[in-house]
């Protein structure tokens, strides 16, 4: 006579957790199941299973797991941005100001250098304005010289939003211009 018993899996997942997106949401960082029957251990694997959020940094994984004994529990993950604006990555301010000829070509990335930014987690969108034209003369060789602001931003996809940064472009030799020089007199 064969008097078998069903002993079940000694079967734990991780517990369910949140991590911020610039952290590691593998089973390494966040706990294996364990699996065992019978002073055996079994072998345990997964599958995850992702859902996203509003922006591209935050999603929910269901982390669903399985062991050799038939047993299976899941595990839920919550990953949320860092709230971390996107920093920029070639503003330097020495390097920034841009000078080019009269109605020359302002086209960002182009003619003028474009700026670019990265995130912790998230894309990047940048942009920028221009405005805060402002001319002078200089009596020297009664031409015009001209000046605008390029204002740039960054937002990542989550709605942090970096420090805006200033771009002065010179425009020098501006002859088309009328301006009114004043008559240099040579006293001797």
């Amino acid at each position: 006579v064969n008097f078998g018993t069903d002993v079940p899996s000694a079967f734990t997942v991780p517990a369910s957790t949140t991590v911020f997106c610039n952290q590691g949401t593998s089973p390494a960082a966040l706990g294996e199941a364990t699996s065992s029957q019978c002073g055996s251990s079994g072998t345990v694997s997964f599958s995850d299973s992702r859902t996203d959020q509003v922006c591209d940094a935050e999603y929910t994984i269901i982390r669903t797991w399985t062991d050799s004994f038939g047993a299976s529990g899941t595990q839920t993950i919550f990953v949320q941005d860092t709230g971390v604006a996107p920093t920029f990555t070639n503003a330097n301010a020495q390097t920034l100001d841009i000078e080019i000829a009269c109605n020359g070509c302002t086209d960002a990335g182009t003619c003028i250098p474009e700026l670019t930014a990265t995130d912790d987690c998230s894309s990047v969108t940048v942009s920028f304005s221009d405005g805060g034209l402002s001319s002078d003369c200089d009596i020297t060789t009664c031409s015009a010289s001209a000046s605008f602001i390029r204002t740039w931003t960054a937002v990542d996809d989550c709605g942090n939003q970096a420090a805006s940064q200033g771009q002065v472009i010179f425009e020098t030799g501006c002859e088309g211009q009328v301006i009114s020089c004043p008559t240099i007199v040579n006293t001797v």
